[in-house]
């Protein structure tokens, strides 16, 4: 049979679980704060002035397609600027490697295996 004594303590229990999980609540709240973690433009892994516009990256995509047997599927995965005027697309052709070089007007120059 409980006593008043036990009843305190049982209350006092209580009390301390409740404080005990209402801190944990709010440790765990404070930790989901935000923070501007954006890097400036430059900092980030695709920028603008290092790969290939998208419009030049589906050419090169034509272009091996056009190499391989019917049906096939070329899929851009990386590109990058050689110099002022050209880009080479790295391509996906039905699992093989691809290395498209193609000029800022359009032309491609070469698609090879890489």
């Amino acid at each position: 049979m409980h006593t008043t004594r036990d009843n305190y303590h049982l209350c006092r229990i209580g009390r301390y679980t409740s404080f005990l999980g209402m801190a944990s609540f709010a440790v765990a709240l404070s930790a989901c704060t935000t923070t501007n973690n954006n890097p400036e433009p430059n900092q980030m892994s695709r920028t603008m002035s290092d790969t290939a516009p998208a419009d030049l990256q589906l050419l090169c995509a034509d272009a091996a397609k056009a190499s391989a047997p019917a049906g096939s599927s070329a899929l851009p995965v990386a590109s990058r600027k050689l110099d002022g005027t050209t880009y080479q697309v790295d391509l996906n052709v039905n699992g093989e490697t691809k290395a498209c070089v193609i000029s800022d007007a359009g032309t491609v120059v070469s698609v090879q295996a890489s």
